[in-house]
């Protein structure tokens, strides 16, 4: 999944609304979308959160899970993605998991991850 689309399938999960993927361009040039929404409590539309790249916004989402799930399916999907860094670039570190990381990882546990095809 590219990172825009998880971050705003996080959002959704995580009761923002209106979640939508807006292109943006800077300089004439077409940029990779991002999301944007309505936050929780909130009453206009603002750029979600980058799930991928801020482990703070992971540890909101983290909350989410903590109410509706169990943490030890979380914690299983995040060891499943250390073993597979560790053989990818032989690191193991399962307690160091990276925003992106952490954020599939989620998406993995709650049945909302989808693998790119081709």
């Amino acid at each position: 999944m590219k990172e825009e689309e998880i971050n705003k399938r996080i959002a959704e999960l995580c009761g923002w609304n209106e979640c939508r993927l807006v292109a943006k361009v800077v300089l004439s040039v077409l940029r990779d979308p991002v999301a944007y929404g309505i936050p929780p409590n909130g009453t206009y539309e603002i750029a979600c959160l980058n799930y991928c790249a801020d482990l703070n916004a992971m540890n909101d989402a983290e909350a989410y899970l903590i109410k509706n799930t169990t943490m030890m399916d979380y914690t299983n999907e995040l060891y499943d993605l250390a073993c597979k860094s560790l053989k990818e670039i032989k690191i193991w570190n399962p307690y160091g998991a990276t925003a992106r990381q952490r954020a599939e990882a989620f998406l993995k546990t709650l049945g909302k991850w989808e693998e790119v095809q081709g």
